[in-house]
């Protein structure tokens, strides 16, 4: 269950896919629509602008909500 669960958050090294921290959608890592942010050196992916914007007004707020995707 474990293993599932960190593979479908982007845990698996060679993932080509992340979770949006947002709005939980999956996305591309080799080419999120919404961009990434860096934060506290883990960067993050994103679905659309709209929800980056979110994610950097406020990081703290969101990084607890999934793990952080591995490279």
């Amino acid at each position: 269950m474990i293993g599932k669960l960190m593979k479908l958050l982007g845990f698996n090294r060679g993932s080509p896919t992340a979770i949006d921290p947002i709005c939980l959608m999956e996305v591309d890592k080799s080419n999120p629509s919404g961009g990434t942010s860096t934060y506290q050196e883990v960067t993050y992916y994103f679905c659309a602008p709209g929800c980056k914007r979110v994610f950097d007004q406020e990081p703290e707020r969101y990084v607890d909500q999934i793990p952080p995707t591995k490279p």
